[in-house]
Parts: structure tokens; sequence; C-alpha cells
């Protein structure tokens, strides 16, 4: 009874939200269109992205749009934090930290890949950050090189991090981003059992506790298939917190011969009741994403007056947003809508 009288007005307030997400047949509508600004001018429908993008005489530049689309996550964030009471807050609180950490990895990944980092310029984004932070947004976003980016850091905790990295010449995007997501999510599950308590504390430790196991499924496949890393190194980058991935399971996927034994093994463990055929038919990369969104859906239904409401709708907003980029590369690069649709599910 307390959930429902203190979860009534934001479970309310999120379904309200979830109306207005990408739903299928409007992805196929905006995988059919031949201009990135043409995909700009179907989104400004939405609530989400309204008066977002600003389509001039020359269009719009998909880069700017990507940039937008993150900032639109953060806008929702803002909508819900400011609905949110107190107790629900702390939990939102907790949450930026998965902003931050997807803030932090943008950075990187613009910097590995040449891009030009976006500014960021947006007010009531800079001064929320400023206040839940320690990043120093500035230099962050004029960061040029993986060096740079760490001195941006320099006096955070992810500083003796990538500092070891470097030292030990593991610079790649892949490490950067490891070390980085080990520690964001490490700090959250300790972070929320500070906070949370009652179904508040069990649906969202569920949620974060398969969340890290499948990533840990995910990195060791990927160190198997793509990084040839020797078990020992591949269990430096797992997150050592053990859910319904035992670590007795985890020893033998570490050291299994190679990629296709560990989806022969992956059929032996607890996920294996979340496999159909046709994620059983995919590579593991996609295994993450339809597991996760399987489970989400069950704790909403199971928990639907709890913190999970705030946690499911933030996180298939990310989902969107993911899938609304790789459709403006599609379109980008006029693929074809058929190719698209199979790319974004």
């Amino acid at each position: 009874m307390r959930g429902i009288l203190s979860y009534s007005g934001m479970s309310a307030k999120i379904r309200a939200m979830s109306a207005g997400l990408v739903k299928k047949e409007e992805y196929e509508e905006m995988s059919q269109l031949e201009t990135v600004s043409e995909v700009a001018a179907y989104l400004n429908r939405f609530p989400s992205y309204q008066n977002l993008f600003i389509v001039g005489a020359d269009g719009i530049r998909r880069s700017s749009m990507e940039d937008l689309l993150n900032f639109s996550v953060f806008r929702d964030f803002h909508k819900i934090y400011m609905f949110a009471g107190t107790a629900q807050r702390k939990f939102l609180d907790v949450y930026y930290l998965h902003l931050e950490n997807a803030r932090l990895k943008r950075y990187l990944r613009n910097i590995f890949d040449g891009r030009t980092q976006d500014s960021y310029g947006y007010q009531e984004d800079i001064a929320f950050f400023q206040k839940h932070s320690a990043l120093d947004i500035q230099l962050l976003s004029q960061a040029r090189s993986a060096e740079a980016f760490r001195e941006a850091l320099k006096d955070t905790v992810f500083y003796p991090l990538l500092k070891a990295l470097d030292e030990g010449g593991k610079t790649s995007l892949f490490e950067y981003e490891n070390a980085i997501n080990l520690y964001f999510l490490k700090k959250m599950f300790m972070e929320y059992k500070k906070i949370l308590k009652n179904q508040d504390l069990e649906a969202i430790h569920e949620i974060l506790g398969m969340e890290m196991d499948l990533l840990n499924l995910q990195w060791i496949y990927r160190a198997k298939r793509y990084y040839r890393l020797k078990p020992d190194d591949i269990r430096s980058i797992l997150i050592p917190i053990y859910y319904k991935l035992k670590e007795d399971a985890v020893r033998q996927l570490i050291e299994a011969p190679g990629a296709e034994e560990i989806l022969s093994l992956l059929n032996q463990t607890y996920y294996a009741r979340y496999i159909d055929e046709e994620i059983n038919a995919i590579a593991i990369e996609g295994l993450y994403r339809k597991v996760i969104g399987k489970i989400r859906s069950l704790y909403i239904l199971k928990y639907p007056y709890s913190a999970a409401c705030m946690e499911n709708y933030l996180a298939r907003k990310e989902e969107e947003v993911d899938k609304l980029t790789t459709l403006l590369e599609g379109v980008r690069f006029g693929i074809g809508a058929q190719e698209i649709r199979s790319y974004i599910g």
C-alpha cells in the first residue's frame, strides 16, 4: 500500500510519457524517409523531441541530430526529476551516474573516431550537471586526444584508473570504456543498496544485478571473439559482482576454448530461460538488449509502484535513442528501409 501511495502519481506520469515513445510502425515509416532532415521533421511531432530539431534551409547535420537525441534523454530525465518527491529524487541522483557514464563514453568515442566533441551548450543540462557531478564538462568537451581526456579528469576517481591503463600499455577504446563501466556499475549497485528499501530495493537490485551478469557475458564473448584475451586478462575486465550468473559459471565461460563454446555454455545458465529461438540464432551482442528488455518488462509488471517504473522508462528511452541513431546512419547512407529495420529490430 505504501508503494502505491508514494508512486501512484509517478506511475501515471511515466505511463503518459511512455505513450510518446516511438512505436514499431513509426520506425518503419522513418526507415523509408530519404534524408536526415525528413527524419528530424518526423520526430518533431513527438513530445520528447518537440522543438528540439531546427531544420534550416541547408537541412540538419546527422552529427547535430545525434547530439540532440542524446540530450533528449537528459531532458526526459529532468522532467521526471522535477516531478519526483524527495525519496524518488534519491534514486534519480544515483541513476544520474548512468547518464554521466554515457556522457564520458561518448566523449571517448568522439576522440577515437576523430569526431568533433559536442558542446553540451544546453543551460538546463549544464546547471544540473554542475550540481550533481565532479566532472569538468568544459574541459572534457575540449579534449581532442585520449591524453587530454585523461588530464581533464585529473582531480576525479577516473584519473588513476586511466593512468594505470596508460602505464600498462592498455590504451584502446575498449579498455578505457570498460574501466569506466566497471566503476559506475559497482558504484550504482552499492549506492542503491544504501538508499532503497523494500520493493524499490528488490526491483532495482534484481534489474541491476542481471544487467551486470549480462554485461559480463557480453564482455567475455567479445574478449574471446575479437581480442583473444587470456583467462586472467578477461577476469580483470569483469564486474566482480555475481548475481544469477554464479562464479563457477563465470569461470567456465572464461576458460571456454572459444566463442562458440560460450554460446553452448550459456544454455546451462539461469539466463537460458530467457532465450528463445530468435535470440539463440544471433550473436551474443544482441542478447543483452533482448534479455534485459524482457527482464525489465517482467519487473515493471511485478513492481508497478516502485522505482522500477522510472528505471524502465529511462532505459527504454536510451534504447530508443540508440535505435534512432542507427536509423539516421542508415538513412544517411541510403541503405534501404528493410536493411535499416534489420539493424534496429
